[in-house]
């Protein structure tokens, strides 16, 4: 199976272990890329983070919690789980969203411009 799924729903992650599944566009509330200790994520914050949690496992979701605090996202998608440029598959996963939602994605211009999506 594929680690990670996007399609017209929304996406499927499974690419750790504290992945969460389905992800439907319109429970995502942003997507932001950032790093961490060297370590760089695609962080996908939702409308109703607990929902998501309530679906996985207690060990699952104590987990997700911590990382939350870390970084204000309730999923995050690492480079190292992802055997793709995490550059090209967070515009990916930003146009696919915009677009979802019917919004413009010309704002998309500032967001690859920013300096930490610089190879």
């Amino acid at each position: 199976k594929p680690v990670l799924v996007i399609n017209d729903e929304g996406i499927i992650d499974r690419s750790s272990y504290v992945s969460v599944g389905a992800i439907p566009w319109n429970e995502i509330k942003s997507i932001d890329i950032y790093q961490v200790m060297n370590e760089r994520f695609i962080g996908i914050e939702v409308h109703h983070p607990d929902e998501i949690l309530a679906r996985l496992p207690e060990w699952k979701q104590k987990l997700m919690r911590m990382n939350k605090r870390m970084t204000n996202a309730t999923v995050h998608l690492s480079a190292s789980g992802l055997s793709c440029n995490l550059n090209e598959l967070f515009l990916t996963l930003y146009r696919r969203w915009k677009i979802s939602k019917n919004d413009d994605i010309t704002e998309m211009t500032e967001v690859v411009n920013h300096e930490e999506l610089q190879a």
